[in-house]
């Protein structure tokens, strides 16, 4: 391991690597809280009491009950809405996980062919590589962000 370490420590992408890892483990953790966070919100039964109360308000009509069924209306319609909202966060958090993942697998080829001896360290596959690697962090630590304003963006959440 250490053997590897000095290699890529040679090659200037070690700490590059390590950080797209961070990321993508952060990622990780961001998709099992929305998972946790979706499995808390019935959708199929929240949709059946939206029809419900739907139905019932338009019974209510002009009656007192009207304002109370109406914001119950809104109530369902709004965490049916953060659900779907939640959902789209994690599929596009995958989306991402899956192409950077990919990408990874991509560097780890071409740092398979660096390490075969079939390129200089100096060569630009080398620089192009380390380019790629810190711009696969960026972009992770740029979804991120943009999923969780809260979490820090300073790559190491």
């Amino acid at each position: 391991m250490r053997e590897l370490d000095a290699t890529l420590d040679e090659y200037g992408i070690s700490a590059d690597a390590a950080q797209v890892v961070v990321e993508l483990r952060v990622i990780a953790r961001q998709v099992a809280e929305l998972d946790h966070l979706l499995s808390r919100i019935p959708v199929p039964s929240l949709e059946d009491e939206r029809a419900a109360i739907a139905s019932a308000l338009a019974e209510a009509a002009g009656r007192p009950a009207a304002a109370d069924l109406s914001r119950s209306l809104s109530a369902v319609s709004a965490r049916i809405a953060a659900a779907q909202r939640q959902r789209d966060d994690r599929d596009a958090l995958l989306a991402k996980m899956q192409a950077s993942v990919t990408e990874f697998e991509q560097a780890r080829d071409e740092l398979a062919e660096l390490l075969a001896g079939a390129r200089s360290p100096h060569d630009s596959a080398a620089a192009q590589l380390t380019g790629r690697l810190d711009a696969l962090r960026e972009g992770l630590v740029e979804v991120r962000g943009l999923t969780n304003p809260e979490t820090d963006r300073g790559g190491q959440g």
